[in-house]
């Protein structure tokens, strides 16, 4: 059962690479772990919206950014 929301994976992994971040620099940086963003940008796993905000916040840029379009 899904449940969260799905990040685009590939938007996050092209900010991350824009801010010169490696995996593990945005997952200190959002209070996560560097597996979560490895999951999150392979598309296997769904966030709470903290995360996205976490994440966003990282990367400077709005949570709405990162969710996947439908």
């Amino acid at each position: 059962m899904w449940y969260g929301q799905e990040i685009d994976g590939q938007k996050l992994r092209v900010l991350r690479k824009e801010h010169n971040l490696s995996q593990t620099e945005l997952a200190v940086a959002s209070g996560t772990t560097q597996a979560t963003v490895s999951e999150i940008e392979r598309g296997l796993r769904r966030v709470q919206y903290r995360t996205t905000r976490s994440l966003a916040a990282a990367l400077s840029v709005a949570p709405k950014d990162l969710i996947k379009a439908p």
